[in-house]
């Protein structure tokens, strides 16, 4: 069984792609063309929002050990699919500041956090071949921007939102 947590924890990680800073990267300049944001607003506004989610993360953290991960994942999934539809519908720097927080928060905050404690948690002994497996498993996101530029080049940088949303 410990195995097919490591394999959900791959998929958390695999699943927080769209709100990973080099996942964004590939919707950035649609973003400023089509609500018309300059690069140094954009640079400031994520920074400012990483820095303010790694704040927050140990909270993310408390939340893991008293409820367990498998409750706080089932309440982040929602709002986290719900966040990257809202991706797809930003038209303004306010939009785009309100939903590019609350994705990074619990894309690469909550479901990193908890796809990369986990397979720890579960494992005594082999927990550093648990940790090799899953590495190797979120190495598959080195396919992501290849396919979020698919997406893009194939239907807008609005549908490949709410198809990563939805896939």
């Amino acid at each position: 069984y410990g195995w097919v947590v490591v394999a959900a924890s791959a998929a958390c990680i695999l699943c927080a792609y769209p709100g990973q800073s080099y996942g964004v990267a590939q919707f950035i300049e649609y973003i400023m063309r089509d609500c018309g944001i300059s690069r140094i607003t954009v640079g400031f506004v994520w920074s400012a929002v990483l820095f303010v989610c790694s704040l927050l993360l140990p909270f993310v953290g408390r939340l893991c050990d008293k409820h367990g991960p498998r409750r706080v994942l089932l309440c982040a999934i929602g709002p986290y699919v719900g966040l990257l539809l809202l991706m797809s519908t930003i038209d303004s720097l306010a939009t785009f500041v309100a939903v590019f927080f609350c994705m990074r928060m619990i894309g690469p905050g909550v479901l990193v956090l908890i796809g990369s404690t986990t397979s720890n948690h579960w494992f005594d002994r082999r927990r550093g071949r648990a940790a090799e497996v899953l590495s190797i498993g979120v190495g598959l996101e080195t396919l992501y921007p290849s396919y979020a530029l698919a997406l893009i080049d194939a239907a807008g940088w609005r549908a490949a939102f709410r198809w990563m949303a939805l896939s």
